[in-house]
């Protein structure tokens, strides 16, 4: 088998919490180790080298030579402004696409349900099956939702995975927005901290959390919540409002823009991670958190794919939540320091990416074959 030469296209390479970027770098290196090249187009370059491989701005001119030079492109998720910038150049150079929309392509609670927006929608998706050679679902809500709406006529499962290093280093200390050290001591002398990693914004399923911790009961009164993640419009002055209003100040904290240290530091630390997401958006959180043998207490929309075996699976709902968090929680600590190493050992041996990346590489040449009709694609 020839190797190939790989374009990733996706808006950010910056590791924020929850995102793909976070695991991405996994999947450049199990692709090299197979003698595979990776080049990365992002609309925001960052400073800082990416290990082994070239990255470049996804703008006409800067992209135009690696899309000359790349047998396949991968999309990898985005929002619609970014994902229409880019199709014109992919159209126009015929290269196969591999189009992972990571949810972008499914219903969101929060837009806006008129003929607008659903005339945007039907002509966003046209463009896409004009250019897409594979739609590849990250979790199998997200292939039951393309399927049904008819997105393209191949839709794969293609699960996200992770290095099965990541956490084997010891992390320095969390610590809150203000870059002040935080107690694990409170009124109780212990805490247990729930942790989401994700953006502060609703449609993570904050406010059906903060809810269902609420009601947990007296049993659970150590436990603390930490919102670990980027600060989207104004919905973090609101968050604050509303947890005040509710008197829950003093079991909230949030983080605002962790550094990737930062959020494996607040993973190690949290006793459970909750992933409650709203609307079908694969959660890479839960695959830092199964990698440093953490529970994971998720929906079935925001469960990675090949995750779902090893997690806590509920509803997006304030009671489904409560039951999920109280049934982990329970348990005591020398339980959880018990189960923690094989609970972590199972996720790295599933969803390393060296497991994973035999189907990424077969995803690949099958749209190489499909997009040329050639048995072998090109050197």
């Amino acid at each position: 088998m020839i190797p190939l030469r790989v374009l990733h296209l996706v808006e950010s390479l910056r590791p924020t919490a929850g995102s793909v970027a976070t695991v991405l770098p996994g999947l450049f290196k199990a692709l090299a180790d197979r003698g595979w090249t990776s080049t990365v187009a992002t609309r925001d370059v960052p400073p800082e080298s990416t290990d082994g491989v070239d990255v470049t701005s996804c703008s006409p001119d800067a992209i135009t030579q690696p899309m000359r030079s790349a047998n396949v492109v991968h999309v990898h998720g985005g929002e619609r402004a970014f994902l229409s910038s880019i199709l014109p150049a992919i159209r126009r150079s015929a290269v196969p696409c591999v189009f992972a929309p990571l949810g972008a392509l499914c219903p969101n609670p929060f837009e806006a349900d008129d003929w607008r927006n659903a005339m945007a929608d039907w002509f966003f998706r046209r463009r896409l099956r004009r250019t897409a050679t594979i739609f590849a679902a990250a979790n199998e809500a997200e292939r039951h939702e393309l399927a049904k709406r008819r997105i393209g006529p191949s839709v794969k499962m293609l699960a996200y995975g992770i290095d099965p290093h990541a956490f084997d280093e010891a992390a320095g200390d969390a610590t809150d927005g203000d870059s002040a050290s935080i107690s694990d001591g409170d009124a109780t002398g212990h805490r247990r901290y729930i942790l989401m990693s994700a953006p502060i914004d609703p449609i993570e399923g904050i406010v059906p959390l903060l809810r269902a911790v609420a009601e947990l009961g007296y049993e659970h009164r150590d436990c603390h919540v930490v919102l670990a993640g980027p600060s989207r419009g104004d919905w973090k002055a609101q968050l604050d409002a509303a947890i005040e209003r509710k008197g829950f100040t003093d079991r909230t904290t949030m983080v605002i823009d962790p550094d990737a240290d930062t959020q494996a530091a607040w993973i190690r630390r949290a006793a459970v991670l909750a992933a409650p997401g709203l609307r079908i958006r694969p959660a890479f959180s839960v695959l830092q958190a199964l990698a440093a043998g953490v529970p994971v207490v998720t929906t079935r929309d925001a469960s990675p794919g090949a995750a779902h075996d090893l997690v806590h699976v509920c509803r997006p709902e304030r009671h489904a939540l409560r039951q999920a968090l109280s049934e982990v929680l329970l348990r005591t600590d020398h339980e959880r320091r018990r189960d923690a190493p094989i609970a972590r050992d199972r996720a790295r041996g599933s969803l390393s990416w060296d497991q994973l990346v035999g189907k990424w590489v077969a995803t690949y040449l099958e749209a190489t074959r499909t997009k040329t009709g050639s048995a072998t694609p090109a050197a």
